[in-house]
C-alpha cells in the first residue's frame, strides 16, 4: 500500500539517485579514464586518445608514433565533446603519457612532432 511517506521518498528520492549517479561518472571521469589507459597497458595497448578538428599535421604524427613506437592515435570525438569527455580523455593520456615516457626514456609525442614540424619548415621554407 502506498503511503504519503512512501509516495514523497519516491518523488524526492529517484531524481536525487539520477542526479547522484550523473554527478558520480562527470567526477569520475578522470579517475576512469586513468583506469582504462591501465587496463590497455597492460594489455600490450599502447594509443594517445585526440578530439576535435585535426591539424595537419595529426596524420603525420600519427604515423611516426605508429611505424617507430607501435603507438596508435586514435580519434575519439569531433569538435563538440562534454567536460566529462574531455576529463576522460585527459585521465586516458596523462596516464600513457607517463608511462610512454617512463618506458622510452623521453617524450616520443614531442619527438615526433618536433620532427614533423622541422620538415615541414624545410619543405615550405624552400619555395
Amino acid at each position: 500500500m502506498l503511503t504519503r511517506r512512501r509516495v514523497i521518498a519516491a518523488v524526492v528520492g529517484l531524481p536525487a539517485l539520477w542526479l547522484g549517479g550523473v554527478l558520480a561518472l562527470y567526477a569520475t571521469a578522470y579517475l576512469r579514464g586513468g583506469m582504462m589507459a591501465r587496463v590497455d597497458w597492460s594489455r600490450g595497448h599502447r594509443e594517445i586518445k585526440v578530439y576535435g578538428m585535426a591539424p595537419a599535421s595529426r596524420a603525420d604524427v600519427a604515423v611516426l608514433l605508429q611505424s617507430r613506437y607501435g603507438v596508435g592515435m586514435n580519434t575519439v570525438g569531433g569538435c563538440v565533446v562534454s567536460q566529462t569527455f574531455i576529463h576522460y580523455v585527459r585521465g586516458y593520456n596523462d596516464v600513457m603519457f607517463e608511462r610512454l615516457e617512463r618506458h622510452y626514456g623521453k617524450d616520443i609525442l614531442s619527438e615526433v612532432s618536433q620532427e614533423i614540424e622541422l620538415k615541414r619548415q624545410g619543405s615550405g621554407g624552400g619555395s
